[in-house]
């Protein structure tokens, strides 16, 4: 009886635990949304806080500290596209899109060697712990892969803010002159392993009809513009946008 009592607990127990809780990120519903008109889409995973910069989730604010004009602005001025926040507010998804100078010199990640990307990517964990006034950030690890038809640098690392620390998965291209960043953001108690392969799901779906191609001029000045200055226009970007404690109540 007593072996039976404790295999029912147990079984409770795994029931009810975080993990058993997540379903398997192929299995969460997504839905289909524009980067570019007519021409670049990413699926994003349904059943989250969603904001933009034309429309802030009321529920969103109503569990936070945010205010929604200063939310739109925070936004638009950081290039956030779209900006999903889990329901247990335990993990934060930023889709980065912009268009500067650098970006269009540099126009398309495929058109650098791999080895470039690499090394500027070693440079950012050879630097360790980055402080400013806004807190430290550490990258850990790097890795570029091509994904469909665009090359990514996918960066990991840390962050600490007075407001609490997390950790970080960001994917950075640049195609057709814009710089796009796919940012994630786990919180104390998320998975982060569960949230890796949830981004490798949203980044595996960036559809783009047309890529581009670069004319020469653009090509020629991209082989003599440091890299460094892609790392201010997109991976700059990936503000580390923390919802500081967000519960009103907790």
């Amino acid at each position: 009886m007593y072996k039976k009592f404790l295999a029912l607990l147990l079984a409770l127990a795994a029931a009810v635990s975080p993990a058993a809780a997540l379903a398997e990120p192929s299995e969460i519903p997504m839905t289909e949304y524009i980067l570019e008109e007519d021409n670049m889409f990413v699926d994003l995973p349904d059943g989250w806080y969603f904001n933009t910069p034309e429309q802030i989730d009321k529920d969103f604010l109503e569990v936070t500290e945010n205010k929604e004009r200063k939310l739109e602005k925070f936004l638009r001025e950081s290039g956030i596209a779209y900006n999903l926040v889990s329901k247990d507010l335990k993990e934060e998804i930023n889709v980065i899109m912009v268009s500067t100078s650098q970006t269009k010199t540099m126009f398309n990640f495929n058109l650098l060697d791999k080895e470039v990307l690499e090394n500027r990517a070693q440079v950012l964990i050879d630097q360790g712990t980055q402080e400013d006034d806004s807190g430290k950030t550490t990258y850990t690890s790097y890795e570029v892969r091509t994904i469909g038809d665009c090359t990514f640098t996918i960066l990991s690392g840390n962050m600490e803010r007075k407001e609490g620390k997390a950790d970080f998965i960001q994917y950075t291209t640049a195609v057709n002159g814009y710089g796009i960043t796919f940012s994630y953001r786990a919180y104390e108690g998320a998975d982060l392993e569960y949230g890796r392969n949830l981004m490798g799901n949203i980044v595996s779906s960036l559809d783009i009809k047309v890529i581009e191609q670069a004319d020469v001029k653009t090509q020629f000045i991209k082989q003599v513009i440091p890299y460094a200055l892609l790392v201010v226009g997109v991976v700059g970007f990936t503000v580390f946008m923390f919802i500081r404690q967000l519960r009103k109540n907790k």
